[in-house]
């Protein structure tokens, strides 16, 4: 079966559109539907036709040669004519034009010339017929030439060598040698041989043509030119890592072991492992010091800090030993770790009850500070990731914690302190937990004093400040001059209470300061006066005010919107410490009728005071809440908040002491031993622990109920029942666990909790609790069950 498509085509001999005939063979499997697609479709193969039609000739009509026709259109006509005849008999009518065609194109010279490609033409698509065709241009010289490189003309003489193909070779320069770079690379430095005295030239690529040298006849003291150098300031790009700080501050280093020099004394002739000792003035400072019998010095970057460091190895006797590592890799770590680095430790093995004493003679110190801050995977930074790791080397007794319980005093960003050791109860986490209760101590030794991002109450904080104050005063221990923090100058000075008491939701002292000092120009007469309208009204007129008038119009109005809030806060929590003080009454009454009444009167307040609470809104709400446990944690006996135990109060430090200018902390970490139910069958009750800790402090404003009750079907039940210290109101519970979030628990309280779900029959197996925690841990018990297919 064929189907004939009719098209219109343009002939290469005459400018009239004539009609083309394409033959396109369909299978007779094909259905109807089948095939009036296949005709809408080109064929795939192109049909190359020279036939060009005068005319459209119907179907049975005799060919009429025309008078003037030569033997070519004879033979033009004859195919037209087999076509149409051939085309109402039988199904090999194409054979038999296509043989026809092919005869007559052999003996026929009209048939030479360039055909038309047939594909140029879509046979689905109608081409318009008429005069309003435009004809083809004529190409008078041929066609078109080709676009292309030019000739090259023709040499005469012998024929060159041909050359290989590759970079040109470069010009000798006289002088020292370059130093060759890597792509991808940071430009390396090179260090020549002094020509007289102690001079030292270091010699930098920055790229093809500029160049940048730096000298110095005392690498040691030139520090901070060297670093500008080196971190290309105007010069081009920089050299190693420019995002790590360093400590340029002798003074600050000189302060902070002054401050530390009464716990330094049990470290004197120890093991030092340090990590990114940059410029190594800090390490200097502590190497004097404690004059240990080996400081090994882990520095990644060392071709950019080893001409600064190489002064400290060559010293006459020194016990430095710089290893081109990253500490922070543990695979490079674990090598050093051995009796070739340090021969005077001892690993110790699991159950030796040396692990749980402390090590004096060896002592870790690391910066991880980094401006701008390096993420890595879920942690906000590298140093809270390291955190991490440390703490929990605290408790698996690996890396250098293999040696005992290691102190440690690690530099880090001052932001990055409160994921290990919060000074409000909105950043008391699940890291923070787990560093309470692995640690015996973590002081800030030096830290920048300004406030955080959710302060606590400025008397709350002046209170702990207090009592730090008190202890240092006992143990002797003085801060400089001008290292004093802002909550100590504020207690020494002796602000009024009220000041205090307003600045303290969301504003600072500073705008109570510049309230008064206004308020008193304008009882001097030296602000000027108000102009009212009509002389009756209060308000005045905003075009009459000078700017001092205007910003004490302004700030009055803010005194009385904190004062509103600040006494809408305080009536708050003096009803919940109304309640509280009622819990204590009912828990120490005996007596069954009279605890009876005032349980009734209890409920009744602890109802009403819910319903105040919930007309808050909701940033209020969050607001007067944190408030609320900031408070309750505090007067909790000993603090919950490690950093209402610290020994003294932190120095202060200046950007200016750091480059890049960004102010850091020491953190001053020591280990304590696990509670005796985290190290009995470990790490499986160590994995429950961790376990209830993630379920409760998913939302750390919810209470004891829903917390306790998210853990497993019945816990809450159970729990509260084998835990009393939870409705002990004088222990930091309450009668009501509603009316404590789960970020007030205490260390006792924890410690029953666990201790409980321990004992607790029903309790989810471990491979349930890690499947919920997000582990793949291979569960023993499912091997005898799952069968697989083959």
């Amino acid at each position: 079966m064929f189907r004939v498509l009719v098209a219109t085509g343009r002939s290469a001999q005459r400018r009239s559109p004539a009609p083309l005939l394409y033959i396109r063979q369909i299978p007779s499997t094909i259905t109807t539907r089948q095939q009036s697609s296949t005709a809408a479709k080109p064929a795939e193969t192109p049909i190359r036709t020279p036939i060009p039609l005068s005319s459209a000739i119907p179907a049975g009509s005799p060919p009429s040669p025309s008078p003037s026709s030569g033997p070519d259109d004879a033979a033009e006509s004859k195919i037209q004519g087999e076509t149409r005849q051939s085309l109402n008999h039988d199904d090999g009518a194409a054979e038999n034009i296509a043989r026809s065609i092919a005869s007559i194109q052999s003996t026929s010279p009209k048939f030479a010339e360039p055909s038309h490609d047939a594909s140029e033409i879509d046979p689905a698509k109608p081409v318009k017929r008429g005069r309003g065709c435009p004809a083809k241009p004529k190409e008078p010289n041929g066609p078109p030439k080709k676009r292309g490189p030019k000739p090259k003309p023709k040499i005469e003489g012998p024929p060159k060598p041909r050359q290989k193909p590759g970079p040109k070779p470069k010009p000798k320069v006289e002088g020292p040698p370059k130093p060759r770079g890597k792509p991808g690379r940071k430009p390396r430095i090179t260090e020549y041989p002094p020509a007289e005295g102690n001079v030292i030239t270091l010699f930098e690529r920055r790229n093809k043509t500029k160049h940048a040298t730096f000298t110095s006849g005392n690498i040691r003291a030139d520090y901070i030119p060297y670093l500008q150098w080196a971190r290309g300031y105007g010069q081009g790009r920089s050299i190693g890592d420019n995002r790590r700080i360093n400590i340029v501050s002798e003074s600050l280093c000189d302060d902070v072991l002054m401050r530390l020099e009464p716990s330094l004394w049990k470290h004197i002739g120890c093991d030092i492992i340090e990590v990114n000792p940059g410029i190594g003035i800090w390490s200097e400072k502590l190497h004097n010091v404690l004059k240990p019998r080996t400081h090994i010095i882990f520095e990644a970057d060392h071709r950019l800090y080893q001409p600064i460091l190489q002064p400290l190895l060559d010293a006459p006797g020194s016990t430095f030993k710089l290893i081109p590592k990253s500490g922070l890799v543990w695979g490079h770590m674990e090598k050093v770790l051995s009796n070739e680095y340090l021969p005077h430790q001892e690993p110790l093995v699991r159950g030796d009850s040396r692990l749980e004493k402390p090590n004096d003679t060896l002592l870790f110190v690391a910066n991880l500070g980094h401006y701008p801050k390096r993420s890595f995977k879920g942690f906000s930074s590298m140093a809270n990731l390291v955190l991490y790791q440390f703490m929990s080397a605290l408790r698996t007794h690996s890396l250098f914690q293999r040696y005992g319980q290691v102190r440690m005093l690690i530099w880090v960003d001052n932001d990055e302190k409160d994921t290990i050791l919060p000074q409000s109860i909105s950043f008391r986490r699940k890291a923070a937990i787990e560093a309470e209760i692995s640690c015996k101590k973590i002081q800030v030794v030096a830290a920048s004093t300004t406030r955080n991002t959710y302060p606590r109450d400025r008397d709350l904080e002046l209170q702990s400040t207090s009592l730090a104050y008190e202890k240092m005063d006992k143990m002797g221990i003085r801060t400089p001059q001008g290292r004093e923090s802002n909550c100590l100058e504020e207690l020494i000075s002796g602000v009024p209470s009220d000041l205090r008491k307003i600045g303290s939701v969301g504003t600072s002292v500073s705008f109570l300061e510049e309230l008064r000092g206004l308020e008193a120009q304008y009882a001097a007469g030296k602000l000027g006066d108000w102009e009212y309208k009509d002389g009756s009204a209060q308000r005045p007129k905003i075009r009459a005010e000078g700017p001092e008038l205007s910003r004490l119009r302004k700030l009055r109005y803010l005194e009385k919107f904190q004062q509103r809030k600040f006494e809408k806060r305080e009536g708050i929590k003096t009803e919940l410490d109304k309640i509280f003080a009622l819990q204590r009454e009912v828990h120490a009454t005996k007596q069954p009728e009279q605890r009876q009444a005032l349980e009734e009167v209890l409920k009744h307040r602890t109802d009403a005071w819910k319903r105040r609470l919930g007309d808050l809104d909701e940033d209020s709400f969050e607001n007067t809440m944190a408030y609320l446990d900031n408070g309750r944690i505090f007067e909790t006996k000993p603090q919950s908040l490690m950093w209402d135990r610290r020994d003294y109060e932190p120095l202060k430090v200046r950007a200016d002491e750091f480059l890049p200018m960004r102010e850091m902390c020491l953190l001053d970490i020591q280990p304590k031993s696990l509670w005796p139910i985290l190290q009995e069958n470990f790490p499986d009750n160590y994995d429950a622990f961790e376990y209830i800790l993630s379920q409760l402090l998913i939302i750390p404003t919810q209470n004891i109920r829903r917390g306790l009750s998210a853990l497993a079907p019945g816990a809450y039940d159970y729990l509260i029942a084998e835990c009393p210290s939870l409705t002990d109101p004088t222990k930091g519970g309450s009668l009501d666990v509603e009316l404590t979030n789960v970020r007030c628990l205490t260390d006792e309280m924890l410690k029953e909790i666990i201790e409980a779900w321990v004992r607790w029959p029903f309790k989810p197996n471990r491979f349930e609790i890690m499947g919920k925690l997000g582990s793949t841990t291979w569960d023993p018990d499912a091997s005898a069950t799952d069968q697989s297919d083959d």
